[in-house]
């Protein structure tokens, strides 16, 4: 017998639901710690758990109930503009379920997501050293992942802000809450008997999977608080003579740290080293270049060496580490009276970063931040 009172039905299963607001919740999350070292765990848990979430819906996109599954919205190209002509002329077939439009941007969001994920791997293999592609890349490599990473989560906010804007105007047109349907799960059935659904739900397979999710990431961010990549990391070999001529006055800094021809200048103006004359030997000279020679900045594959060498202008020859660009961005919000502090100096690298000797300077490897001073963020120039 065919109904002809409107009745609501349950379109949205819970696995959809839930999926749908966690993705929201961890791409928010992962947007807004991106590029801040201290919530560099935060993001990779939330990157992580946006993974796992894509990796669900695709799955859950075979196997879900009727609304959830591909089969179900994704509509041939022809459909689709037929369906957007409708909406220009405000006169759209509705659907209980997504409507061919919006199922291809379900589609592409998955994809985008998929790559998001992808190049983030490949950025904290290059980059930070862990996860499926540890040592596969050298930092530059991750860098240009980097770049791709930010370009995909650009290109998927303009994809959400076209999704969004599609739920707003479906939802005037046909006069429903659209947004309100994706927390309650409930649509209105009108003029039809809504036909039993007869696909089974798995909500026990759905639940292993979401738990696998959230458990994953979990498990390997403590793992790598656990065991940090630094720790075990041998760094830069740094030579006896360097070590003594270096390190009798302040902390044997990584040749890594600066480009060559900042360590050549250093050496030709030896008679007058930050006030001091260091008379050095001929043969110890020598010995001191042939350190520096093939590990200076433009030759190590770390990331520290990477980012001062591509932040320094071909035709700068810097000969402190802390006149470099990429050193006072990293060390912008550090008040003045930390650079006091004899302990933490910019002589002192040691203070705060445990793999300073090696030259790794590994975010996880920082023992000790700096007190912030939202006031007066007075540059670290100052601070000498």
């Amino acid at each position: 017998m065919t109904q002809t009172t409107p009745t609501n039905i349950i379109v949205w299963d819970w696995p959809t639901r839930l999926f749908h607001w966690l993705l929201v919740a961890t791409f928010g999350i992962a947007f807004a710690t991106s590029g801040d070292d201290p919530l560099l765990r935060v993001h990779l848990w939330s990157g992580f758990l946006f993974f796992g979430l894509i990796v669900f819906r695709i799955v859950w996109g075979f196997i879900g109930t009727r609304y959830a599954r591909f089969s179900d919205f994704v509509a041939s190209p022809a459909h689709v503009i037929a369906h957007i002509i409708g909406v220009l002329h405000r006169r759209p077939q509705r659907f209980l379920g997504h409507n061919p439009a919006g199922g291809w941007a379900i589609l592409l969001l998955l994809g985008l997501g998929f790559l998001l994920a992808l190049f983030g791997f490949l950025v904290l293999g290059g980059q930070e050293g862990y996860g499926l592609f540890a040592g596969l890349l050298t930092f530059a490599q991750g860098h240009q992942a980097m770049e791709i990473h930010e370009a995909i989560c650009f290109s998927m906010l303009a994809l959400i802000g076209i999704h969004w804007a599609g739920v707003i105007v479906e939802s005037f047109l046909h006069r429903e809450n659209l947004v309100a349907a994706m927390f309650h799960g409930r649509k209105r059935v009108e003029n039809v008997a809504p036909s039993p659904n007869s696909v089974p739900t798995h909500a026990k397979l759905a639940i292993v999977i979401a738990l696998g999710a959230l458990v994953t990431p979990t498990v390997f961010l403590l793992s790598m608080d656990s065991k940090p990549l630094w720790a075990n990391n041998p760094g830069l070999k740094i030579t006896h003579t360097w070590e003594v001529a270096c390190g009798e006055c302040h902390l044997p800094f990584s040749p890594s740290l600066l480009p060559s021809r900042s360590w050549e200048a250093l050496l030709a103006g030896e008679e007058d080293h930050f006030g001091d004359i260091l008379a050095l030997k001929p043969e110890t000279k020598e010995a001191l270049r042939q350190s520096f020679t093939g590990h200076s900045a433009e030759d190590e594959p770390t990331e520290a060496a990477y980012q001062i060498n591509h932040s320094v202008q071909k035709n700068q020859t810097p000969q402190r580490i802390s006149d470099t660009p990429y050193w006072r961005k990293k060390h912008r919000n550090i008040d003045v009276e930390t650079w006091k502090n004899k302990d933490m100096g910019k002589a002192r690298c040691d203070g705060c970063h445990a793999d300073a000797k090696e030259g790794i300077f590994d975010d996880r490897a920082i023992t000790w931040h700096a007190p912030f001073n939202a006031q007066s963020k007075q540059s670290p120039e100052n601070g000498r």
